[in-house]
């Protein structure tokens, strides 16, 4: 059989990055869109898109800020599962999952957005009930997530996911029974307990 290394559970810094992450997409990504509508369907430069997103976000009599907000749903919720994850699984497994998450949620986001946005700059009008698609997207967005998360949990079944057993080192793994001293000797991590 083949020795291939495995991944220990993911350290402090790598579950705050992982469960930092969706939320900076789900900021990011709306805000982003709209621009991107802005330039290649209203033919404004990137740079000018940008620049009026940015000035909308927090200016008075626009609420994209709150929508931006509001459209987090979604990705808190993959927070939240991301939260158990990153205690039971290895850190391979939680990128994977955090990246299932992402494209679930993405795939309803993403076109949506594009969908409300288009009429503004593109051929048409934006009809008057066009701006309540932003307080279901969010929330319908949910039922991709779960589809993706548990693909997502499936292929995290694969054995190059999972942890080395119990009394085993969880960086090289070593095996540690009978092993006084608290470090492993292969490598020199603490052993836990």
């Amino acid at each position: 059989m083949i020795n291939r290394p495995r991944l220990a559970r993911p350290t402090t810094k790598q579950r705050i990055v992982l469960l930092a992450s969706p939320l900076v997409v789900g900021l990011i990504v709306p805000s982003l869109t709209k621009a991107l509508v802005q330039c290649f369907v209203g033919g404004i430069p990137l740079g000018a898109a940008v620049a009026d997103v940015l000035q909308k976000q927090f200016a008075s009599g626009h609420n994209l800020f709150l929508l931006s907000l509001f459209g987090l749903i979604p990705f808190v919720v993959l927070v939240v599962q991301l939260l158990d994850d990153t205690k039971n699984r290895t850190f391979r497994a939680c990128v994977v999952i955090c990246a299932c998450g992402l494209v679930g949620i993405l795939a309803l986001v993403i076109p949506t957005h594009f969908m409300v946005w288009y009429p503004l700059y593109g051929p048409g009008r934006m009809g008057s009930t066009d701006a309540v698609a932003f307080v279901f997207i969010p929330i319908y967005s949910i039922v991709p997530l779960f589809m993706a998360l548990g693909i997502g949990r499936l292929v995290t079944r694969f054995p190059w996911f999972q942890p080395y057993p119990k009394g085993h080192c969880q960086r090289c793994g070593y095996n540690l029974q009978g092993n006084v001293s608290g470090v492993c000797p292969e490598c020199g991590t603490k052993a836990s307990p």
